[in-house]
């Protein structure tokens, strides 16, 4: 469902989170992809949507793996704040950085 035009909508509506988690993964795989196709720099796709790719996008940089990004993705990951906690949750040696760049990219 579109709201007001928009694919994406506002990210107020009721399940908004969903759209959220997918679509920042989503976007951060596809600049992760077209970077390892075509080489260069790890391209912005998304960024100019309520939600933010480059969350992922910031971890990866710092030395974690999409493999890794992806484990905190279950069932129960429904909002940016369920993946907050569950990177957290999986890597708490590095929950100060993961708590920094929920932090930049706050809405």
């Amino acid at each position: 469902m579109t709201e007001g035009r928009e694919a994406y909508g506002s990210g107020t509506s009721k399940d908004a989170g969903y759209c959220e988690v997918g679509e920042t993964w989503g976007y951060f795989m596809e600049s992760v992809l077209f970077k390892d196709r075509y080489g260069g720099g790890l391209p912005t796709f998304g960024t100019s949507f309520w939600f933010y790719p480059q969350i992922f996008r910031y971890l990866y940089e710092r030395g974690m793996t999409c493999s890794e990004l992806f484990r905190a993705l279950t069932s129960k990951v429904t909002s940016r704040d369920d993946l907050q906690d569950a990177l957290v949750t999986l890597y708490p040696n590095r929950e100060s950085t993961i708590n920094q760049v929920f932090i930049r990219y706050s809405r």
